[in-house]
């Protein structure tokens, strides 16, 4: 009888280590997960960046164009590149939710699009936490040298969103 006690001591915490090594990764490569902040500390909060592009007529394209979007409050950040879709019945935007900082947003709209005349395509923004902040560019089609319409959300008579 004590040598059964023995054996179980001895293989059981054996099989409990054995059972908590390995992971989920098939491969064994993916990085653990994050750690939560430390008790007491709160989750970040997210802030939300709104883009829209106004100015594109019928037959509306699917997209806009591309916003590349750069955090400049902090240094050697990569520019997040996004594009605009249409959403038939609310025009053309993006909304992106990113830490809250400085920002500087660079349009590239679609051919035969270009920004509308005495707008830039390099806008700054600021994102606070928990709000939202909204830009826009206006484009102008080239093949009508300036008479881009402003875009009305489609089917819902131009009111805004």
């Amino acid at each position: 009888m004590r040598r059964s006690f023995v054996v179980a001591s001895v293989l059981v915490p054996f099989i409990v280590m054995a059972a908590g090594c390995g992971g989920s990764s098939p491969t064994g490569t993916e990085p653990p997960p994050a750690p939560p902040p430390p008790p007491g500390q709160p989750l970040p909060l997210l802030g939300t960046l709104g883009v829209e592009v106004q100015g594109l007529h019928s037959p509306y394209p699917n997209t806009a164009g591309t916003v590349s979007i750069l955090r400049t409050d902090v240094p050697n950040q990569t520019p997040l590149t996004v594009i605009i879709n249409l959403y038939p019945t609310e025009g053309y935007y993006t909304t992106q939710h990113l830490s809250p900082g400085s920002y500087q947003i660079t349009f590239t709209p679609i051919a035969p699009y270009h920004i509308s005349q005495g707008q830039t395509t390099t806008l700054n923004a600021e994102v606070n936490a928990m709000g939202t902040t909204w830009i826009s560019f206006s484009v102008t089609d080239v093949e009508t040298s300036g008479s881009g319409a402003s875009l009305a959300p489609i089917g819902t008579g131009g009111e805004s969103r």
